[in-house]
């Protein structure tokens, strides 16, 4: 009985820590892109109910995100952001402006 409540504490311990992870390195990805495009995260924003114009265009594994950003000459940029993330390190980030 005991082995049984030990491995299951295991594998729900081992989940809850791999979708961390996935959620950090999803960060770090965003960050990264946004730095590359020379934009500032001002606000960021995952909305549950509403995908923007990514509502019939998203699957399974794909966040949507509210975003507003600040570019190099300090306009702001308010958008959707959709993350497309795969496994081993494969990721695309696309943003739609409003």
């Amino acid at each position: 009985m005991t082995v049984y409540v030990l491995v299951t504490l295991a594998v729900v311990s081992g989940a809850f820590l791999l979708g961390r992870y996935q959620i950090l390195k999803r960060n770090e990805h965003i960050e990264a892109w946004a730095i590359g495009q020379h934009y500032q995260i001002i606000e960021i924003k995952r909305p549950w109910l509403n995908l923007g114009p990514f509502l019939w265009r998203t699957g399974e594994n794909d966040q949507v995100y509210k975003i507003e950003l600040r570019d190099q000459t300090g306009q702001q940029i308010a958008g959707w952001l959709r993350y497309r993330g795969y496994f081993f390190g494969n990721y695309e980030i696309d943003l739609e402006v409003e």
